[in-house]
C-alpha cells in the first residue's frame, strides 16, 4: 500500500509541527501550511525531516 498524503494545517508550531515531523518520520507524503514565510516553512519542517 503506498503511502498516505496527509494535510497539516499550522505545521510550523505546537501540536501541527510535533504531527507533521512524526508523519514524516513514518513515510507519509504532507501537504502542509503555516502562517510562517517560506524560510519559516523550510527551518521548521524540512530540516528536522531530514536529519
Amino acid at each position: 500500500m503506498p503511502e498516505p498524503t496527509v494535510p497539516i494545517t499550522g505545521a510550523l508550531t505546537g501540536i501541527g509541527r510535533a504531527a507533521a515531523l512524526a508523519l514524516a518520520r513514518d513515510g507519509a507524503h504532507l501537504v502542509v501550511s503555516g502562517r510562517r514565510d517560506a524560510a519559516g516553512l523550510q527551518r521548521a519542517i524540512t530540516g528536522p525531516c531530514l536529519a
